[in-house]
């Protein structure tokens, strides 16, 4: 299930690669978790779970597909604290006060690959939703810039299969409407449009700087 959703219209010319040559291009590009020093690792994973094998899920001509990406990130103070032991060391082995900006720069390579291995992973994956019958892949997640990042690694992958050419072209889908002022107009309205409802789980906030929130969580909505 999605629980945000970026839109994506597919160029007209694109023609899903065959099923098993899809899998094999991405078995190829499969997640392994980040090495010692490694500051981040990105390959797909089953969208079914670890319980199964399969990368490209099949359901009535579209595909499902999930990205996961694991990071180590490095506390920016702890990161910091270890250049700057570098540079008072060299300073009292040198007797030089100026340290250059090209010493700084291999001092915090040199921190980044001593922190690394002691830092704790996060891990993150996303589904994606290709429907290359009406062109639309569907991102989940709430971030264009994140789904992105995951468009990317998919046009990476599909540039691997043999005879997948015209490559895939994705754009954002612009709506005339912001999604969350059209809904609030259903809920006013108490109508839906087509394969739309309204049913029992709701967020309001206001569009202010405090950004007050009432949510409403298995209650009936379509009351005064």
């Amino acid at each position: 299930m999605f629980k945000s959703a970026t839109f994506f219209r597919i160029a007209s010319d694109f023609t899903l690669p065959p099923l098993e040559a899809l899998e094999d291009a991405l078995q190829s590009a499969q997640f392994t978790p980040c090495g010692a020093t490694q500051a981040e690792s990105i390959g797909w994973v089953p969208p079914r779970g670890n319980k199964s094998t399969v990368l490209v899920e099949s359901v009535g001509g579209s595909v499902i597909l999930r990205l996961c990406i694991e990071r180590r990130p490095l506390p920016a103070s702890a990161l910091k604290d270890a250049v700057e032991q570098r540079v008072e060391k060299y300073k009292q082995e040198t007797g030089r006060e100026r340290v250059s900006a090209k010493i700084k720069k291999e001092f915090k390579e040199e921190a980044v690959l001593d922190l690394l291995p002691r830092a704790f992973t996060k891990r993150s994956s996303t589904t994606l939703w290709v429907d290359p019958v009406n062109k639309f892949l569907v991102v989940d997640s709430g971030s264009l810039a994140g789904a992105d990042k995951v468009v990317s690694n998919l046009i990476e992958a599909i540039s691997e299969v043999p005879g997948s050419r015209p490559g895939i072209m994705a754009k954002p889908v612009q709506t005339t409407m912001a999604a969350g002022t059209a809904m609030a107009h259903w809920l006013s309205s108490r109508e839906a449009p087509v394969s739309f409802t309204v049913d029992r789980d709701c967020e309001l906030k206001m569009p202010d700087d405090q950004k007050s929130t009432v949510r409403y969580s298995r209650h009936t909505l379509e009351i005064d």
